[in-house]
């Protein structure tokens, strides 16, 4: 018969390594999410490793230190060890699903930029045509256009801007005068009920806020002004809304691509 307290001391020991291991286990997640199956897990490993010390002290108390008392011990280990083969589990089911994302992503990505490019090369092809047969936008065609050249600028997926490219050339379609900055089509607000000229519609809703901010986008600033020099007539009952802010002088934001409104 083994001494009692040598078999208490060690069930102590193996119930304070597993129960070390599991708490070890919840400190890495300190700084991340806790999967709630390993929540549960480890609280259960917990009441099992409670279990096994009190049925371990109760059989060395008794100086039995036989196959209960190992088996006791067993569990101990055992439970502390547990959860970590879930963590496990858990973290390369989680590592599988971002690759998933990543690989899904990506091929979305090139999708959306592929048809981006294949827009603009339309883009380019119709405007050369139109200027060549003198044949203008329709107001809802004009629309379309300004749409695509203002959601031209990828960047904020991590992709490239296509702005430079666009830009210049909603800027042969002004020049050639087959852009009109003032055909009139209904805005995307819902307050917008009536139609009105496309200069118009891109200040309410792209800038106007903005400039009471005083902070606008770069390019929606340049964007702005662009349909402006391209013809746009301030004379318009609807340009009243802007027609104080059209010369306002701008400069560099504390925040990149944005400008300060004097």
């Amino acid at each position: 018969m083994k001494k009692p307290w040598l078999l208490v001391l060690l069930a102590l020991a193996v119930a304070g390594v597993a129960i070390g291991s599991i708490w070890f286990l919840l400190v890495t997640y300190v700084m991340r999410s806790l999967p709630s199956s390993l929540e549960t897990a480890m609280m259960m490993s917990v009441a099992v490793v409670l279990v096994g010390l009190v049925a371990a002290l109760l059989v060395a108390w008794r100086g039995d230190g036989g196959w209960r008392y190992r088996a006791a011990l067993a569990l101990m280990l055992i439970a502390g060890v547990a959860p970590w083969a879930l963590e496990w589990r858990v973290s390369s089911i989680a590592a599988e699903n971002r690759k998933i994302e990543a690989a899904e992503k990506k091929a979305d990505d090139q999708a959306l930029q592929a048809k981006l490019l294949a827009q603009l090369e339309a883009y380019k092809k119709d405007v050369a045509e139109r200027i060549a047969a003198k044949n203008p936008y329709t107001p809802q065609q004009a629309k379309a256009f300004l749409d695509f050249v203002q959601e031209s600028d990828l960047s904020r997926l991590l992709l490239p801007d296509y702005s430079p490219q666009a830009f210049a050339l909603l800027q042969q379609a002004l020049d050639g005068k087959v852009f009109d900055p003032n055909a009139r089509v209904q805005g995307p607000r819902v307050v917008d009920v009536a139609a009105e000229p496309l200069f118009v519609g891109y200040y309410k809703f792209y800038l106007q806020s903005g400039i009471m901010l005083r902070r606008v986008r770069e390019r929606e600033w340049t964007l702005w002004q662009m349909l402006v020099a391209g013809g746009a007539n301030l004379d318009d009952p609807a340009a009243a809304v802007l027609r104080d802010d059209v010369k306002r002088e701008t400069e560099p934001y504390e925040l990149k691509g944005y400008l300060a409104i004097k």
